[in-house]
């Protein structure tokens, strides 16, 4: 599964290697925001284009792949950072398209600092799962 190599592991043990690499990249983030010295919201946007960015709900057990998914929600809610971004940048002939923001940044750009806190707070939570079953092997 995502490039890893069974091991033949029965039980738990195949449960923690299975989540190994969702435990490493969410504690490198985890580490990132707690350190990373900027705006709640500039911290995710630094994690999510880093470690996070190749994390999908497959990586996680099924108990905490509705809380990535509510992340994932809240991070891609915009497609502009201000409205009439897209029809200021967006031509008919795709000259423009690039400078257009991604949904993360736009989304990021426009959310609230509350939400980007309950954001990394789940993603917290996300983390401390993952680490109390790799740490009960």
């Amino acid at each position: 599964m995502f490039g890893t190599t069974t091991l033949p592991l029965k039980g738990i043990y195949q449960m923690s290697y299975q989540y190994s690499y969702a435990w490493e990249k969410f504690g490198r983030a985890i580490y990132s925001l707690a350190t990373v010295q900027d705006e709640i919201r500039r911290r995710l946007l630094v994690i999510f284009q880093g470690d996070l960015l190749v994390i999908t709900p497959e990586h996680l057990p099924d108990r905490i792949r509705g809380d990535y998914q509510w992340i994932m929600h809240r991070l891609n809610k915009y497609d502009e950072k201000y409205v009439g971004e897209k029809e200021y940048f967006l031509s008919n002939d795709g000259r423009y398209d690039y400078f257009m923001s991604p949904k993360l940044e736009a989304s990021l750009f426009r959310i609230r600092r509350a939400t980007a806190v309950k954001v990394a707070e789940k993603l917290f939570y996300i983390w401390s799962v993952l680490d109390e079953e790799f740490r009960s092997c």
